[in-house]
């Protein structure tokens, strides 16, 4: 088919004013805006994301040892705002929860469209994008083993699956840069608020991740390579506030597949790493040696909390925040204010808070100025979930993947384990307790079961649950108090046949099984 004259003229016109677009470089100057300022270096590109996130999530005053001050001003000493959010992000405990505490929100509080969380139902990994089942047994396995939402396609009830929030990150940044779309028709104030419409954004992660053709399954790169880093105007570059937990050999491994990898191959001990680390596990957690052996989920364990970075990691769902935060007020600045506090953040902490049930945690005896870790059991073969916060089980807003909290989970179904097992129930223990002594107090004296749940701390009552029991078995072989104690330990700990009871009284859901009998 031939153009005619003025449809050739009219096209190439077109043509020639994208190309000048583009040549004029993004809509509204560098992003992060001080990016050229600092460099366009590893060094001057995280200086640039520290600043940016900063200014749309405030930090508080701190003093020279990085203690907090001067709350209620308005001003810290250098002239910046005085912010509620913390400068130093230790630990995705308490996220959700009051700033003070030291988080920051999570994915569903800052609206993040394809994070297809797990309903709040009081099982492990609830409210993350984990999908454990009810009969998933929290107490021995960490969630991670559950799998998130994947799709076959993205025009079904679950839109794209999980889309890791680094990936969201990369192709809002690229598309800024590489395109001379109109950042103002990226946004519907009435329909969306201050955040990028959702097929808008679906439209730019498919541009630069598409579907694979055979498997249908997408590839995301990891967020600290160029391949799944953000968009400059030098081209794509790894996202400067990662942080990862790799290092030496496991360093060399990752940029064998991603050359780009930003991780350092020098051993743990030039990198500061404290000796009771397990060093090179990956993600941007860092967790005890004691804690992987355990296999706990990376997410309990702390952030990078050594070194120069200390503090500094910024999970990119909160990047991501920052970047759409950015681009709404400059294109609605009559209904977007310039920080996340003054749009989606303005009745945060949400109630009921998205908070996520966090295990037992404690500090590492002689690391009592470092974040805590998950406690495991002197043999290091199991940790505590959860902790004495409960299951957290609740009600709160938004829009949540149910379905597989109603299906066995994959990989807890063996050969003789039934496909299609009974749904939850509000259940009570049919296990009783032996009526006898079963152990001894600090005096010596025999005391039996209920004893135990006079005891004043949780640890204190899992320790004794976990112990030995006065009463012996078949052949005098020695019972675990849980065992001898179901109802106590269940009830009071969390612990043994009947931990279902612990699960209901904290918030969980209860469900029928072997250990339980309907009311």
């Amino acid at each position: 088919m031939k153009l005619s004259f003025t449809s050739a003229f009219l096209c190439t016109l077109a043509t020639s004013f994208q190309k000048k677009a583009l040549a004029q470089g993004p809509q509204f100057g560098d992003l992060p805006p001080t990016i050229g300022q600092h460099g366009n270096t590893e060094a001057g590109r995280q200086l640039a994301w520290e600043e940016f996130v900063k200014e749309i999530f405030p930090t508080w005053c701190v003093d020279a040892n990085g203690e907090r001050i001067d709350e209620g001003s308005k001003l810290c000493a250098d002239g910046s705002p005085n912010g509620r959010w913390t400068p130093f992000y230790l630990t995705k405990w308490h996220g959700g929860e009051d700033p003070a505490l030291g988080g920051y929100p999570t994915d569903i509080d800052t609206g993040y469209p394809f994070y297809y969380g797990s309903g709040f139902f009081g099982q492990s990994g609830a409210g993350g994008n984990a999908h454990c089942s009810f009969e998933f047994d929290g107490s021995k396995n960490e969630p991670g083993k559950c799998g998130k939402i994947v799709t076959e396609d993205d025009s079904g009830p679950n839109g794209p699956g999980h889309v890791p929030p680094h990936i969201g990150l990369a192709a809002l940044t690229r598309t800024y840069y590489d395109t001379n779309e109109k950042v103002e028709d990226w946004f519907d104030y009435k329909q969306n608020g201050c955040r990028v419409l959702p097929h808008k954004l679906l439209s730019m992660i498919r541009k630069y991740f598409p579907r694979d053709e055979e498997s249908n399954q997408p590839d995301y790169p990891p967020p600290f390579t160029n391949e799944g880093g953000v968009g400059g105007s030098g081209g794509d570059y790894p996202y400067p506030l990662e942080f990862v937990n790799l290092v030496g050999q496991t360093c060399e491994d990752e940029q064998d597949k991603f050359p780009s990898a930003v991780c350092s191959t020098g051993t743990a001990t030039e990198n500061g790493y404290p000796e009771y680390l397990k060093a090179g596990h990956g993600s941007p957690h860092y967790c005890s040696e004691s804690a992987k052996t355990a296999d706990v989920y990376n997410d309990w364990c702390p952030y990078i909390f050594f070194g120069p970075n200390r503090g500094k990691y910024r999970h990119p769902h909160v990047a991501f925040a920052a970047v759409e935060t950015w681009l709404a007020n400059k294109a609605m600045p009559n209904d977007c204010g310039k920080t996340w506090d003054e749009n989606d953040g303005a009745d945060y902490p949400f109630t009921p808070d998205n908070s996520v049930a966090f295990p037992e945690m404690e500090f590492v005896s002689g690391y009592k100025t470092d974040p805590k870790q998950p406690r495991t059991s002197g043999d290091e073969q199991r940790f505590f979930w959860p902790g004495a916060e409960g299951s957290k089980r609740k009600s709160v807003k938004g829009v949540f993947v149910i379905e597989k909290y109603l299906a066995p989970t994959p990989a807890r179904i063996g050969k003789n384990q039934d496909p299609n097992p009974p749904l939850p129930r509000i259940a009570s223990c049919r296990y009783k307790n032996y009526k006898g002594v079963v152990v001894k107090d600090g005096g010596g004296q025999k005391r039996k079961c209920q004893w135990i749940k006079k005891r004043d701390t949780l640890k204190e009552r899992r320790e004794l649950c976990n112990g030995p029991s006065l009463k012996k078995g078949k052949g005098k072989k020695i019972k675990q108090v849980s065992k001898v104690c179901p109802q106590t330990c269940g009830e009071a700990a969390g612990l043994g046949r009947c931990r279902d009871l612990w699960l209901l009284a904290k918030g969980g859901m209860q469900f029928e099984s072997k250990r339980t009998a309907l009311l």
